[in-house]
């Protein structure tokens, strides 16, 4: 196996890494849903440090990416590490690139002392539930995922008042 590589995304990376998110979109049938641009990643990636992005990288070639941000459980009083998006183009699928960096993010959050690791999964792909499966992680069945997007969270954040 060639040696995976995990590169900070840099202001430099932006676009390869919006390449690599649209392949996701489309991989997810969420094209629809894609509004991440330049300006976007750099103020909330770069300047304002809410999400950390590895670009994977083969040879040097760009593979897919990986990004992360801390969340806290109040139950067990500790951070968990929380995976957003672990994506590698379909070429290089099946090389254990996903294991190794699941493992990589396990380390992370263990060696910092976090309480959990944890991430979604859309429940038609079958291929990465198997996976995480026979990864070690369990399935959360009794938790349903609630969102407020666009138009209805204007509407209701410009409701409030003091």
């Amino acid at each position: 196996m060639a040696k995976l590589i995990y590169k900070k995304l840099t202001v430099e990376d932006i676009p390869a890494y919006l390449d690599l998110v649209r392949s996701m979109a489309f991989f997810e049938k969420l094209e629809d849903g894609l509004v991440a641009n330049e300006e976007l990643v750099q103020e909330w990636f770069i300047e304002k440090e809410k999400l950390t992005v590895y670009l994977l990288q083969e040879d040097g070639v760009n593979i897919g990416y990986v990004c992360y941000f801390d969340n806290f459980s109040t139950f067990l009083s500790r951070p968990g590490l929380y995976l957003e998006d672990l994506f590698i183009l379909p070429d290089y699928r099946g090389k254990g690139y996903g294991k190794k960096t699941l493992d990589w993010l396990a380390k992370i959050a263990y060696e910092s002392g976090y309480g959990r690791f944890e991430w979604i999964c859309l429940d038609w792909n079958q291929n990465a539930i198997d996976f995480y499966e026979s990864y070690g992680a369990e399935q959360q069945k009794e938790w349903r995922i609630f969102r407020i997007t666009g138009d209805k969270l204007k509407e209701i954040g410009s409701r409030y008042e003091e």
